[in-house]
Order: structure tokens, then sequence, then C-alpha cells
């Protein structure tokens, strides 16, 4: 999937702008993402959606834009949620927010006609592919690998299928 700070509606009426602060930390520089700023581009006027997000993923119809999110889990170093929103790009309305699972998503793409979006999950030992239905705005099922290896002389990525 495509993924951006800033999104425009197909009407190029409003424009998605994921903020973040960035601090320095022991030399490092952490970036904790903001709310998701709307802007009216006929007045430049701000609204503001309540939600943390750093990515954002427009979908191919310009119907629905993801917003993917960072929650540090409090007490658990190291461990990030990443809970996923469905915005109504035209209204810039939030339907719906969920957690996928405890381990941060690193991808969103899209069915081509978009009425389907695949939210990839990985940890260190495996990856899994959550199937949400935007016409339902429900997770209508999920995929789950076990770790990549590597196959014949061509080197193939064979994926493990947890049964």
């Amino acid at each position: 999937g495509m993924s951006r700070d800033a999104v425009l509606s197909t009407d190029g009426k409003l424009l998605y702008v994921a903020t973040k602060t960035t601090e320095v930390i022991d030399e490092n520089e952490v970036s904790s993402p903001l709310n998701l700023v709307v802007l009216d581009t006929g007045t430049w006027s701000a609204a503001i959606i309540d939600v943390n997000v750093d990515t954002l993923y427009p979908g191919p119809d310009g119907v629905f834009l993801l917003a993917q999110g960072v929650e540090v889990i409090s007490g658990v170093p190291g461990v990030q949620a990443s809970p996923v929103y469905v915005i109504d790009m035209d209204s810039a309305e939030l339907l719906i927010g969920f957690q996928t699972s405890d381990i941060s998503a690193t991808d969103v793409s899209f069915s081509r006609d978009g009425a389907e979006a695949y939210i990839t999950t990985r940890s260190d030992q495996e990856m899994r592919i959550d199937i949400l239905d935007l016409g339902l705005l429900q997770l209508t099922g999920a995929i789950q690998f076990r770790e990549l290896s590597l196959i014949g002389e061509a080197g193939l990525l064979a994926f493990h299928l947890d049964q």
C-alpha cells in the first residue's frame, strides 16, 4: 500500500494530515503521533479527529481513509499496539477503530474494488493478515503464516500456513 502523512480527498476539499511531535531522548530522535488534522482547503480552517495516527492509507476509490496509529503499551517496554481507524473521506467522520493485534501493523493494502482492506502485522515468528470488510466495517477473517523459509535453488519464499 501507498502510505503517506497527508492525503487529499478526491474532490480536493479536505486535506488529512497526520501530525507528530519529535523529541530527542538519549541522543535519539523519537517521534510520537499526535491528532489527525482535517484542513478545509477552501477556508483553511482545521478540524481535529482525536486519534493518534502516523500513517495514512487512502482507499483506491477515495471513499475510505485508513489511518494507522501507534500506542505504547504502558509497563511493557518496546511493545507497541497498532490500532487502525476507518474514516469516511468525504465527511471526515471516524467510522470505526479497532486493534488488530498486540504487534505493530506494518502495512495496509486494498482490494482492487476498494471493498476490502488487508492489514499486515508482523512479529519475530509470524505474519498475520487481517481482512477488513469495508462495507460491513468489521474484520471477516485472517490469514496467519509462520516465519518465511527459503526453498529450492530459486530461493522461492514459501509460507508455512498455521493450521
